[in-house]
């Protein structure tokens, strides 16, 4: 999986759990939110 599809999935279900649940934020952790995983 690519830097940008990993991106937009993570973007998606973002806007899926906003759509769902109306939190005040999302906050995101871990490597995939710093954009430092490892590429494939």
């Amino acid at each position: 999986m690519t830097t940008q599809e990993l991106q937009s999935r993570i973007e998606s279900l973002k806007q899926q759990l906003v759509a769902k649940y109306h939190p005040e934020k999302v906050i995101l952790f871990g490597s995939a939110a710093r954009v430092t995983f490892p590429h494939c």
